[in-house]
């Protein structure tokens, strides 16, 4: 009798231990989190140059996206009227095409506050689909954009959107 009293007082003692150690454990993860969270940690406000970027990068992406639909006023509103009457005049017509741009390096001078030109170096693979023949190519190009908001002016070097020959 005297064992089983023993034994029930070192199980609530144990139980009741065990409780407290699992809450005194909770209170200091729940204290740590807290802890940890509260720091301000500063952050950095986006470059303009980095802004500028990604703006002509969207504005090719947008061109890029229209000539694939063949909707060629849709990136009228992308290109100066130079730039429209260049590179359009130069298309050809296919059925489906796959078109991939992976911008390299991104280039900006600014000759004056209204007056900034962008150069973004893509490279690019397309394949081109007309009828049952297809044509692959690759290449890298200077897009060249000017003007707020950025419109695309010329493409140097290899023009992905004069494919497939």
């Amino acid at each position: 009798m005297k064992r089983l009293a023993v034994i029930k007082r070192l199980v609530i003692f144990y139980e009741f231990f065990s409780r407290q150690f699992v809450g005194l454990l909770v209170l200091v993860m729940v204290g740590g989190l807290l802890l940890s969270a509260c720091g301000k940690k500063e952050v950095k406000a986006t470059p303009m140059e980095a802004k500028v970027a990604n703006s002509a990068i969207e504005v090719i992406e947008r061109i890029k996206d229209g000539y694939l639909k063949g909707n060629k006023e849709g990136m009228k509103k992308d290109m100066t009227n130079d730039g429209y009457i260049s590179i359009t005049t130069g298309m050809k017509s296919f059925d489906s095409a796959d078109l991939v741009f992976v911008p390299n390096w991104v280039s900006i001078k600014e000759t004056s506050p209204k007056d900034k030109s962008i150069m973004v170096n893509i490279s690019w693979t397309g394949t081109w689909h007309k009828g049952r023949q297809s044509d692959s190519e690759k290449g890298l190009a200077v897009f060249v954009l000017k003007g707020e908001p950025p419109k695309l002016d010329e493409i140097d070097r290899d023009n992905p959107f004069v494919y497939p020959e």
